[in-house]
């Protein structure tokens, strides 16, 4: 009886630790994604600013955009 609780416990457990792995890849995913598309944002509107023309943001657009 006592091995059938650990047993239960031990499952329940590692569906915790499931569900909090989960989450947690979930919004540092999130994040890191959010991160990537501002930088992205950024980098494009810089080229446009030192190039003094679009063909940067394009180059940017069809390079770094798409590539995510």
């Amino acid at each position: 009886m006592a091995r059938k609780v650990l047993s239960d416990v031990q499952k329940k457990a590692e569906n915790d630790l499931t569900v909090i792995l989960i989450v947690t890849f979930t919004v540092l995913g999130i994040y890191f994604e959010s991160l990537t598309v501002f930088l992205i944002i950024y980098g494009m509107l810089l080229a446009k600013d030192f190039t003094k023309n679009a063909w940067g943001c394009i180059f940017v657009f069809v390079f770094l955009w798409n590539a995510f």
